[in-house]
């Protein structure tokens, strides 16, 4: 796939990252960044890269850690139980289907929950959560709505 970066076998790890900017980078701008996401243990090879622009990252059909940056993300976790974390931006956030956390932290950030019970938590902005099917927890949120 052009313009991606393929990881599999990282400490538990894999996904893939689609970049729509020129500057090619991974999602964990901090290992402080990708644990206040709730992330247990980063490969230190992302100690240092950082995202810049708008990015698209998708996740994989395992339990993904997905951090964003600066710049106004996509992040979608596709399967597994994932922990997705916006960056600072209007960043959009998919929990996919099985039971995900999704974090706004800055920005005007859109949090969508799939088809079990999620955890979606706004942070500084108007976020707008949708929790989708399944019993779903919700905070911080200025707008959304329940299940469908």
């Amino acid at each position: 796939m052009k313009g991606a970066v393929h990881m599999t076998k990282t400490r538990g790890f894999s996904a893939v990252m689609v970049v729509a900017a020129s500057a090619v980078a991974f999602a964990f701008p901090t290992v402080a960044a990708a644990e206040k996401c709730g992330g247990q243990q980063v490969d230190e090879r992302f100690r240092n890269v950082q995202s810049i622009g708008d990015d698209r990252i998708i996740g994989s059909g395992n339990n993904d850690t997905i951090v964003g940056s600066n710049g106004d993300d996509l992040i979608d976790g596709r399967g597994g139980r994932d922990r997705l974390c916006g960056g600072r931006g209007e960043d959009t956030l998919k929990g996919g289907g099985d039971t995900d956390k999704l974090y706004g932290n800055r920005g005007d950030d859109k949090l969508e929950g799939g088809d079990q019970r999620d955890i979606l938590v706004g942070g500084i902005g108007e976020d707008s959560c949708s929790g989708g099917e399944g019993f779903d927890v919700v905070s911080g949120c200025e707008s959304g709505r329940g299940d469908s």
